[in-house]
């Protein structure tokens, strides 16, 4: 097949690590212009569970195109061991790579210049009020929490309506900057802070994933009886679960700065 100006066909390396989870059978990417199209293809089906949030946070660990598989960022230690230095990162920015001599990084699939992003995850046998949900992260995929969404709430957080990284100072009433300051600092010392991070991280969802059924099973009593119930039940689960989210990654955000500056 000839090139054109309007299209080629391609396969990236995040593409390798979606089948490789996935054991799909064939992967293909078709790009046209300035945009680009995944197409998958696997034998049988994927149902929705932690393994899809957790791909959105996929930064090509143990591949050999890892940053982190860099001989770079590996040091001899008193020892003689061979250490990976905990400033070592999967996403190092421009300046880190050119003072290293680390080649670019691979369009990853947890990308850190990200504002939000979203899985989306519909039931057709539920009331598209509860069947329908989108998974909203704010920030870096790879370290952020992904708070479930109903397509049915009226409200959201104030802090969780406005994305305004453009300004020149952390906004402490907008959700986006805790998890942005998070990213940013635990960038510095990546291999010391990510653990912190996981700590936070993966209880809450974990807790969120595991509390689903649950909470859409009472939904879906509230809706046979008052779909307006069942509505503000979903909208008051939601926003309490985007505040005590907010509030966590505040809390660590914090955490980090202190851990920087000691």
């Amino acid at each position: 097949m000839e090139e054109s100006n309007w299209y080629n066909w391609y396969v990236e390396p995040e593409v390798m690590e979606v089948f490789s989870m996935f054991h799909a059978i064939w992967k293909l990417g078709v790009r046209w212009g300035r945009f680009s199209v995944l197409i998958l293809l696997q034998a049988g089906s994927i149902g929705f569970g932690l393994m899809t949030i957790e791909l959105y946070r996929d930064v090509m660990d143990d591949t050999p195109g890892s940053q982190l598989a860099q001989e770079a960022w590996f040091y001899t230690d008193r020892n003689g061991n061979r250490v990976l230095s905990p400033l070592a990162t999967p996403q190092p920015g421009t300046d880190i790579r050119n003072l290293l001599g680390l080649p670019s990084t691979p369009r990853l699939i947890g990308v850190q210049s990200t504002s939000c992003y979203f899985i989306n995850q519909t039931r057709s046998w539920l009331p598209p009020e509860i069947g329908a949900v989108s998974w909203f992260g704010l920030g870096n995929g790879h370290k952020a929490t992904v708070v479930p969404i109903y397509a049915g709430i009226t409200r959201v957080p104030e802090s969780w309506a406005t994305v305004n990284r453009g300004i020149a100072k952390i906004d402490r009433d907008a959700a986006f900057w805790a998890f942005y300051t998070v990213d940013r600092l635990s960038n510095q010392r990546y291999g010391d802070m990510m653990p912190r991070i996981d700590a936070v991280r993966i209880p809450l969802q974990q807790k969120m994933y595991d509390m689903q059924p649950a909470i859409e099973e009472t939904a879906l009593k509230l809706y046979e009886i008052d779909r307006d119930m069942a509505v503000e039940f979903l909208t008051t689960y939601t926003n309490s679960l985007m505040i005590e989210v907010e509030r966590a990654y505040w809390d660590l955000a914090d955490t980090l700065i202190l851990r920087l500056v000691n």
